[in-house]
């Protein structure tokens, strides 16, 4: 099962790391050049409060604040995924998953929603967790291995069952 940040960390930095622990998935869009290299700067240290008040119009969970897509720019969504997997090394959690959601603005990827997802996941955000594992398989579609598709839906279980379990 997917579980815990130290296998998350090995499954963002997986094109870097030696060993991966669990089904071998890159989450890593591809920018045309490694990604994970390290950030030249240390992310913000913003309080996992910032994802506070993340919804969409019909009051549900929203893993990405309203960011409006703009004009594909890979170097912007290179330099955000950076900051992403640094904050998400730091275990700055929110600070990761804004990251992310801006990487994903800049430049679509269904990889990056599994990185937002586990971010929320870390944040015990199980709403906003369920909703960006769901759209990496979404978009993902075949693309993504059936190991990792049958991993990704027990997280996505697992999850709902928390859920549950905390109203």
């Amino acid at each position: 099962m997917i579980r815990g940040p130290g296998w998350s960390l090995a499954v963002l930095l997986f094109a870097a790391a030696a060993a991966c622990v669990g089904p071998q998935y890159d989450a890593t869009p591809d920018f045309g050049d490694d990604a994970t290299d390290e950030a030249d700067t240390e992310a913000g240290s913003e309080s996992e409060s910032a994802t506070e008040g993340w919804t969409d119009a019909a009051g549900d969970a929203e893993p990405c604040p309203d960011l409006a897509p703009r004009e594909d720019d890979v170097q912007a969504a290179r330099e955000a995924f950076r900051e992403g997997v640094s904050a998400f090394t730091g275990e700055q959690w929110a600070d990761a998953a804004l990251a992310f959601c801006r990487a994903y603005a800049a430049h679509p990827a269904h990889q990056i929603w599994f990185n937002v997802a586990k971010c929320h996941a870390a944040l015990g955000d199980a709403g906003r967790a369920v909703t960006a594992f769901e759209r990496f398989l979404a978009e993902g579609g075949d693309a993504i291995p059936p190991a990792m598709r049958a991993e990704t839906l027990a997280e996505i279980e697992r999850l709902r069952a928390q859920r549950r379990g905390d109203e």
